[in-house]
């Protein structure tokens, strides 16, 4: 799956399902059907199917969104966070436009924007992006994922952070 995101983060979506596929085909194999690491295979495969199967136009807003949303972590890990920020917003934008409202990608685009904004002291508004990430996250892939872990990660020092230690 390494390969696979390393494909994508360079706009190659034919090399990166490829990729995905035989990922999920020794997943499938190895673990299961139900296994963190499978369910990571199957949402890489079925994004990446429906990005290929977009018309240009709309291929390249995806393109835009997968840049903003690299942006926007790379941003978050250097202590940016307003231009984090900007970015993850541009990336769910773009993709619950695109993707829909329920898309397992949009957690991702959650978590950076209300880490930011738990950075930034926006304590009620980073409680409201953090939710709805668990929300998207937990929907697609399951309670015991590690995509949801982070959310919940993040969840618990903005907890922290308002001072409510037994929500934390």
């Amino acid at each position: 799956m390494e390969v696979t995101d390393q494909l994508r983060r360079k706009g190659d979506y034919q090399g990166a399902l490829k990729n995905a596929r035989e990922a999920l085909r020794i997943r499938m194999a190895l673990y299961k059907a139900g296994h963190y690491q499978t369910i990571s295979a199957i949402a890489a495969e079925k994004t990446l199917t429906r990005y290929l199967a977009s018309p240009p136009a709309e291929l390249n807003d995806l393109t835009d969104s997968d840049r903003a949303q690299y942006k926007a972590e790379d941003l978050f890990d250097k202590q940016e966070y307003a231009a984090a920020m900007t970015q993850a917003n541009k990336a769910l934008g773009i993709r619950e436009r695109i993707l829909g409202r329920g898309h397992h990608e949009l957690g991702e685009c959650f978590r950076v924007i209300g880490s930011s904004q738990t950075e930034l002291a926006q304590m009620d508004e980073a409680e409201k992006s953090l939710e709805r990430g668990v929300e998207s996250t937990e929907k697609a892939y399951g309670k015991n994922h590690p995509m949801l872990a982070r959310i919940l990660d993040r969840q618990g020092w903005l907890y922290f952070n308002k001072g409510d230690l037994t929500r934390a």
